[in-house]
């Protein structure tokens, strides 16, 4: 199976974070298909566990579920001193790591970038 090859791309939208363009594939049978992509610099996230065995959470809204979640720290691949968005209101708890994972668990945690760093971290850590 050979990877398609991009016959066109056009751009849509181009936001303070994401691009979004339309693309055009070409797979080996020559057909075309369009998708959207979007496309993200990157990020980063760190399960931060203390001596005490108590991760690092932050609580923060979430509108496209409009609600707040409970995730590990992350943010965008900037270097430096750390800088909040301006809209970016955070509450930070030092959580027992198996208190934390029983809400993952258990489904009342669910978002994913925490949960599969959690996961790691116990597999890592054999906790």
């Amino acid at each position: 199976m050979l990877k398609p090859t991009t016959a066109a791309s056009n751009p849509v939208f181009r936001g303070r974070v994401i691009e979004v363009s339309t693309e055009t594939l070409r797979y080996a049978n020559g057909r075309e298909y369009e998708l959207d992509f979007v496309r993200h610099p990157g990020a980063a996230a760190v399960v931060a566990l203390d001596d005490a065995g108590r991760v690092c959470l932050v609580r923060q809204y979430r509108h496209g579920i409009q609600d707040f979640t409970w995730e590990v720290p992350a943010g965008k691949l900037e270097v430096g001193a750390p800088a909040p968005d301006p809209d970016e209101e955070l509450e930070v708890q030092w959580v027992p790591f198996g208190q934390v994972m029983g809400h993952i668990q258990q489904g009342e945690w669910n978002d994913g970038k925490t949960a599969m760093a959690l996961l790691r971290a116990q597999y890592q850590l054999q906790l």
